[in-house]
Parts: C-alpha cells; sequence; structure tokens
C-alpha cells in the first residue's frame, strides 16, 4: 500500500503540473491501458467494470479522458472485483503514469498482485429431494459455480438462482432456495444451498385476452400444457414460442397468477396477444 501511496502522490503532482499550463483535468487523451498481472480472472470484464479506458485508435473514433479521481477509485476498484471472485489478497503493487511530449495523451500501466484465491471445497445440496433424480443430475452438472473454483460470489448467486429455476420448473413455484458459505479450512470453503420447496402446484384455469380474428381454440391448441397438468414454466415458454410461431401475433405473453401468501396449488395463468 506504500508503494500505491507514493505512486498516487506522484500521480497528483504530475496533474498539478499539468495544471500549470492552465489545463483542466479531462483533456489528455487516454492512449493506452494496460493491466499486468491478470491471469485468474477474465480481463475484458475488468476492464469493463472499471471507468478509466483506453479510447479509440481511430482520429474519427470515440476518445477517452483522463480523470485523476476516476483513476484513484479504479485502483480501488480493481480489489474489490478481485475480491467478489475470490481472491481477497489481490492488491495493486504499483502503476505508472507516462504523459508524451506534447501532453495531450497518457500512458497507464498498473501491475497486479492477485494472492491465492479461496477454493471451494464442496458443494451441498438441502431440501431437493422433491426432485426427481434426473433434474437432482442436472442441478449439480448446470450449476455456475462448481467444486474447485475460486469462490467467485457472482457465480454464487447464480448458482443459487439456477437451483431455484430448476425447482420452480419442476412444479414447485413458491419454492426458495438460501446460500451459505461457511469456512472450513484456510483457503476452503463449503457452500450450501438449501431449498423450501413448498407445495407442489398444478396449472389452474387459463384465461386468454386480446384476440379479435383469431379464435380462443387456435390459441388452446398451441399451448403446450392443461388445466390439472403438473405446474412447470418450460411450458409456458414453450407455448409462447408456439403462439409466435403461428406469424398471427405481433405480441405473446403467458404469465402465471402465484399467490405466494396463500400459495395456492391451483395456478392460473394468462395468455395475452396482439394481432399482427
Amino acid at each position: 500500500m506504500a508503494t500505491v501511496r507514493a505512486r498516487l502522490t506522484t500521480l497528483v503532482l504530475a496533474t498539478a503540473l499539468l495544471g500549470t499550463s492552465c489545463r483542466k483535468e479531462g483533456d489528455i487523451k487516454i492512449a493506452n491501458l494496460e493491466l499486468k498481472g491478470v491471469e485468474a480472472v477474465d480481463k475484458g470484464a475488468l476492464e469493463s467494470a472499471l471507468q478509466t479506458r483506453e479510447g479509440s485508435w481511430l482520429p474519427w473514433g470515440e476518445q477517452e479522458y483522463f480523470d485523476r479521481r476516476a483513476f484513484e477509485a479504479d485502483l480501488q476498484r480493481i480489489q474489490a472485483f478481485y475480491r467478489d471472485r475470490g481472491f481477497p489478497d489481490a492488491r495493486v503493487t504499483s502503476f505508472d503514469v507516462q504523459l508524451n511530449d506534447t501532453q495531450d495523451e497518457v500512458d497507464l500501466t498498473v501491475m497486479i498482485s492477485e494472492g491465492e484465491p479461496v477454493g471451494v471445497e464442496s458443494i451441498r445440496f438441502e431440501g431437493f429431494d422433491v426432485l426427481e433424480r434426473r433434474d437432482r443430475g442436472r442441478l449439480r452438472r448446470e450449476m455456475p459455480l462448481q467444486e474447485g473454483q475460486p469462490l467467485d460470489r457472482q457465480l454464487a448467486v447464480a448458482a443459487r438462482e439456477r437451483a431455484t429455476n430448476i425447482l420452480r420448473d419442476a412444479g414447485y413455484p413458491y419454492a426458495d432456495v438460501q446460500l451459505n458459505e461457511e469456512e472450513t479450512a484456510p483457503r476452503q470453503a463449503r457452500i450450501t444451498l438449501s431449498a423450501t420447496p413448498g407445495p407442489l402446484a398444478y396449472f389452474g384455469p387459463v384465461e386468454i385476452t386480446g384476440q379479435s380474428s383469431v379464435g380462443d381454440y387456435v390459441i388452446r391448441r398451441k399451448l403446450t400444457y392443461e388445466p390439472g397438468e403438473k405446474f412447470t414454466r418450460t411450458k409456458m415458454r414453450e407455448s409462447q414460442r408456439n403462439l409466435y410461431g403461428l406469424e398471427l401475433f405481433e405480441f405473446v405473453n403467458v404469465e402465471s397468477n402465484e399467490d405466494r401468501a396463500q400459495q395456492p396449488t391451483q395456478i392460473p395463468t394468462r395468455v395475452t396477444v396482439a394481432e399482427g
């Protein structure tokens, strides 16, 4: 950190020197931004998370201008980016700011030490016994976060959402999934996904609205579900695609009306269309 502070001081002095010629911050183009030491994370995603970016090399392309405050914030943002992806010890060890001879363009170089990640030792699933065996296997295969990977918190959130959606596609529209992290050893964590499935639900009455010249029977025969069948969002999506495939409608929406407070087991759906 001492090195970073020293570099920041150098940056402040450099900006002050530029001010002696009555130049304002924001008129120095960023010719190049190089992040060195980036190996364990997606470099493009890291660059997209920063406010400081390279401008186009084309004269008529969009230009980016140097902002000292934004750059200082980006040095902290880099460390936050790494923490979210399971690298709590990642640091900006140094940076270099090089002005060209005419002092209207700058090259920026940032040195990063990634450190060691916190790894996912294991992933446990609790409360998913209501799923069929094939769905439980699909749940494990399709997890965005897998054992042995760094503990990426964005992937952990995506894993919880994926587990929730699999339950809801399997007939449990009120399912809720909680994710917990537990440190099991230095730089090792156990992830537990705990599900509260709620009651098994079935399709209820189907309401059709918005049609004028197209008969209800034309729409109903394209639905892949009927009242009384096990509720699944997959069949609702398939039905929506089928209706669009008729090329009779400008707009189609198939939605369910779920009362999460009362949690009824008969789920009514509404099909809304707008004819072309």
